[in-house]
């Protein structure tokens, strides 16, 4: 099967990602925030994104993302938590790309300052993401599995940056840093090496992380080996690990997209998605985290070119 007859069906999963964000956010609230700028800064003001996939005439997902959009907020120096209060290392770079997407899809194109502020300093994440990758060991271990996420989803947020804002050293840097994590894959699959004394569910969460931005970064970007790497993970996940065991969020999600054997995996997280939403008598406030990885398999999927 060719790589273009293995990704034509992605259009049903366009419609079905559409849909979903639709009814998870459609008359809804924004997400409470709790936190404490510059010290804390939750992700959950990344979900303005997925309101302005919605809406891109909407005016309350920008008052969201406000504290990201003064000159002098820098997000190197805080704590980026979810909403139960982990400081996990990938979400800094998610909530970058998130807010990065969200002045994008804005009918109110923010420029200059602001657009270089909601661009969390694409320059420095994608230096640091550059700089980082290149100094990982041959073999990366479980252990680091934090730190692997951080870079690869640092990476998908300069490179998205690199392109808003037409800085072409800033998109090669973050290539460099995706394929140096990608030279470091294991042919079966796996991007970390795994002992018996390594937390499955904890190995598997980071392994999910890292596969969901390699297959994001290869469907906008059209590189083959990112897409065949991001394949290859689908595969791995497939016949050897349980996601459902280690995260109720999608991560992954673009990697089981990209790999038609894997499709029924995402299936399973687009399920888990819907029901965890309407659980309980009352629909449950959408997860951030869960808004912007939808957002992000519907625009990669959108970006997608074969």
């Amino acid at each position: 099967m060719t790589t273009d007859a293995a990704l034509a069906p992605l259009d049903r999963y366009k419609q079905l990602l559409d849909a979903h964000l639709t009814k998870l956010v459609d008359g809804r609230h924004l997400p409470a925030v709790h936190d404490a700028p510059p010290a804390r800064v939750a992700v959950d003001r990344g979900a303005a994104w997925a309101w302005l996939v919605v809406d891109p005439a909407a005016t309350a997902p920008l008052d969201l993302l406000a504290p990201l959009l003064v000159g002098d907020f820098d997000p190197h120096d805080a704590e980026v938590v979810d909403r139960a209060g982990h400081a996990r290392p990938a979400l800094l770079g998610l909530l970058c790309y998130a807010a990065l997407q969200a002045v994008a899809a804005s009918d109110r194109m923010l420029v200059g300052e602001q657009a270089e502020s909601a661009a969390c300093s694409v320059d420095a994440l994608a230096a640091s993401a550059d700089r980082s990758a290149a100094a990982l060991p041959d073999a990366v271990p479980a252990a680091d599995g934090a730190k692997l996420a951080a870079i690869a989803w640092a990476a998908l947020a300069a490179h998205r940056g690199g392109e808003l804002l037409h800085d072409d050293r800033t998109v090669a840097a973050a290539g460099r840093a995706f394929r140096a994590i990608i030279a470091r894959q294991a042919p079966a699959g796996p991007y970390l090496v795994a002992t018996a004394r390594d937390n499955p569910e904890t190995l598997w969460f980071h392994e999910l992380q890292v596969a969901h931005a390699v297959a994001s970064y290869a469907l906008q970007s059209g590189e083959a080996g990112a897409l065949a790497s991001g394949r290859r993970a689908a595969a791995w996940h497939l016949n050897e690990t349980q996601p459902d065991h280690a995260t109720n969020q999608p991560w992954g999600l673009t990697a089981f997209l990209a790999e038609p054997d894997a499709r029924v995996m995402a299936d399973g997280l687009l399920h888990a998605a819907a029901v965890q939403q309407a659980a309980g008598d009352a629909p449950a406030e959408p997860d951030a985290v869960t808004l912007i990885l939808l957002a992000d398999a519907l625009y990669s999927l959108r970006r997608y070119r074969g």
